[in-house]
């Protein structure tokens, strides 16, 4: 499998435990030890990562065109808006998520096994959003073109886990 990221994640011990060890050998994803996670992310060597602070939710985005931090605002109206970041005793649970395809030649050949084609990394939480009420919050930075990584900030916003998405969501931000 061919793919450009891979997870890395953060302990308050100071560890960090990435998707494959020097020595080609995988992490399971599913065996993460996810209480002891304070940030959650992909990493490019030594040139990219996007990672979020599972304490605050906040997203900070490093690569060769950008270098910020991104707390979440929520349009409440035409020239206001609401920051859903922070908050003291908030749970931010972490997802992952890959989409891959097979790389076959026009005559169905396969020419070089799985390419993954879109990286996913997020977090949900019971937030209680100011003028909104308690909504169940998801902030999914989606990185697509992975040959040039356009990341687009997704964040939506239901009244219970799974639900439809209320309130005017998603909003999406381009970075």
């Amino acid at each position: 499998m061919r793919q450009l990221f891979m997870w890395a994640a953060h302990c308050e011990d100071g560890t960090i435990i990435t998707e494959f060890n020097p020595d080609g050998t995988e992490n399971p994803y599913n065996k993460l030890p996810r209480e002891k996670i304070v940030n959650f992310g992909l990493i490019q060597g030594q040139r990219s990562s996007y990672f979020i602070d599972l304490k605050t939710g906040v997203f900070h985005l490093k690569d060769h065109r950008i270098n910020k931090t991104f707390n979440i605002v929520l349009p409440i109206s035409k020239n206001k808006g609401v920051a859903i970041c922070g908050g003291a005793g908030v749970n931010y649970a972490f997802n992952h998520f890959k989409e891959a395809h097979q790389d076959f030649n026009a005559i169905g050949h396969n020419m070089g096994g799985t390419v993954i084609d879109k990286y996913l990394i997020g977090w949900s939480a019971w937030k209680n959003v100011p003028t909104i009420g308690k909504r169940y919050v998801e902030a999914t930075l989606f990185i697509d073109n992975v040959e040039a990584p356009k990341p687009v900030l997704k964040v939506f916003l239901r009244a219970e886990p799974k639900g439809t998405p209320i309130d005017g969501s998603p909003y999406d931000t381009s970075i």
